[in-house]
């Protein structure tokens, strides 16, 4: 349930307790030569107990504390780490909060509330509403993670969605197979990268930054760099990401994929345009689309 890593000299342990809550703790001991110290073997089986037996509990110790006194919390917390633009965003985001919950104890706003509240700010513009509901997950996440006020987090990454009037564009089945087939044939070295963005919808910069240190075929994710969020994020390997992976030729020791230009890629498509029938609209980032379709068609909500 916990693993034991290292970091320069200390020994860290990584787990996640009964909620389902990712922890990483420092044991404070040092390695010797490079190895783990028994007592920190120790500590791991400790906690191991505790979350087998649900005794480690983070939750609810201080439930009267309103989102008012959560943002002073908070705001300490994160000190200079963050610049006056992004505070005054954290400000602004935690007044319409405020305004909905009328700043009852934090430990009475469930997770519906949160979606009614998200619901509310879909009627506002896209961009408002993105932006308050990326501000205020960190705020939750630091009361669920930091102070442990909160089992946790109601608002996970929620982010607004506006439906175009106009249909969305996305490949066609035969435009995907002749697509897939002309790169592989012209441009063997991006066809797997072009495969990735498919099976993933991943962005293209994410792609061409993307390492093997952050593939765990064994724990079945990929550890990437959000740049909307800000944040690292983990990434479920399904099954066919994971034959998709067994096929690909591993060049680079450090990156995925050799080449790792966002300009090629889009040149090959434009490329493509004029050499299969493919519609002029069409772009790289159309593949995220077809992604996003393919989980709607196994039985993930629009919304999500």
């Amino acid at each position: 349930m916990s693993t034991l890593y290292k970091r320069g000299n200390k020994i860290y342990i990584d787990f996640t307790d009964q909620w389902g809550i990712r922890h990483q703790k420092s044991t404070k001991l040092k390695s010797i030569d490079g190895k783990i110290p028994p007592e920190a073997k120790q500590i791991q089986k400790s906690i191991d107990a505790k979350i087998a037996y649900g005794t480690f509990d983070t939750i609810r110790k201080a439930p009267s504390i309103t989102i008012s006194r959560l943002k002073e919390e908070y705001f300490t917390f994160i000190g200079n780490t963050r610049d006056k633009k992004t505070k005054d965003i954290h400000s602004r985001a935690i007044k319409e909060l405020i305004k909905f919950t009328k700043d009852i104890p934090i430990i009475g706003i469930d997770q519906d509330a949160m979606i009614q509240f998200r619901n509310r700010l879909l009627q506002k513009s896209e961009a408002y509403a993105s932006k308050t509901l990326r501000s205020l997950s960190p705020l939750f996440r630091f009361a669920a993670e930091q102070k442990g006020w909160i089992p946790t987090s109601p608002i996970n990454r929620y982010t607004s969605v506006r439906v175009s009037k106009k249909p969305v564009i996305a490949f066609s089945d035969d435009e995907l197979k002749s697509f897939f087939s002309w790169a592989k044939e012209h441009h063997p070295h991006f066809y797997y990268q072009i495969k990735f963005l498919y099976l993933t919808g991943f962005r293209s910069n994410e792609s061409c930054t993307a390492e093997w240190k952050h593939v765990d075929l064994k724990r079945k994710i990929i550890m990437h760099y959000d740049d909307k969020a800000n944040e690292w994020l983990p990434y479920p390997i399904d099954n066919n990401l994971t034959k998709f992976f067994k096929t690909l030729p591993r060049t680079d020791n450090q990156y995925i994929f050799r080449y790792r230009s966002i300009h090629s890629l889009d040149h090959i498509l434009i490329e493509a345009r004029n050499k299969i029938p493919l519609r002029k609209e069409l772009k790289i980032h159309t593949l995220k689309v077809n992604y996003v379709r393919n989980l709607i068609d196994s039985g993930v909500s629009e919304l999500d």
